[in-house]
């Protein structure tokens, strides 16, 4: 998981919405980027699904994204602000490998990389 100075808290991803950002889309997955204050760079996942009861995927789904930011943290320009919003389409969740190249094309196509 994310250090906690790394992941948007609930009054900041409020503040993050009510300003202004970009998005980037690849397939499923929804990457808004704004500017922050603080250098670091910070992180928030959404997973939404159309499938109800489907807990499991949507967990697992936010844990690999989690765990992918944390890998690529370190070559993530400083001072944004990165949200993931991700649209399960299916009872299973995404396998990592592609997940994690998704969101490489959508880090290196904002400028992020």
């Amino acid at each position: 998981m994310l250090k906690k100075s790394q992941r948007l808290a609930k009054k900041d991803i409020e503040r993050f919405f009510a300003g202004r950002f970009k998005n980037y889309k690849l397939n499923n997955i929804l990457l808004r980027v704004a500017r922050n204050e603080s250098g670091a760079p910070k992180f928030a996942f959404i997973v939404s699904s159309s499938i109800k009861r489907n807990a499991v995927a949507r967990n697992l789904l936010r844990r690999r994204m989690s765990e992918i930011s944390k890998e690529l943290s370190p070559g993530i320009n400083k001072g944004l602000d990165l949200v993931f919003s991700f649209k399960l389409l299916q009872k299973k969740a995404v396998p990592f490998k592609q997940l994690k190249d998704d969101m490489i094309k959508l880090l290196s196509l904002c400028g992020a990389l």
